[in-house]
């Protein structure tokens, strides 16, 4: 893999070991027996929450595997199937349903 490909990469993962690291001591914080520093501590914990948890999603997608045929260009051709393969065309409507078929108008179905 490239450097250049891993710099993106590693920066995320400074990012998500610092978070961690402040909330290791955001933890440290929210067991203080004062309660102002408790109530400091679990703030800061719900503020970290919800970030630590975006850096992680970042990481995994950032180290999925690249895929090699992405940076080329396909050229999709699409043809009809051949008239061996297609279903046999059906009538535009069959009598039979059609009396059997509620009369959208009448409300009611015919007989």
């Amino acid at each position: 893999m490239e450097y250049s490909r891993l710099g993106p990469l590693v920066e995320r993962y400074r990012r998500f070991t610092a978070l961690e690291r402040d909330s290791g001591f955001a933890l440290e914080l929210a067991s203080d027996k004062d309660p102002a520093t408790r109530t400091m501590g679990e703030e800061e914990l719900a503020d970290l929450a919800p970030r630590i948890a975006a850096e992680e999603l970042e990481l995994q997608r950032l180290l999925v595997p690249k895929d090699p045929h992405d940076d080329s260009n396909i050229f999709l051709k699409s043809a009809p199937a051949p008239a061996a393969t297609r279903p046999p065309s059906l009538p535009a409507t069959c009598s039979a349903c059609t009396r059997a078929m509620p009369n959208p108008r009448a409300g009611a179905s015919r007989s």
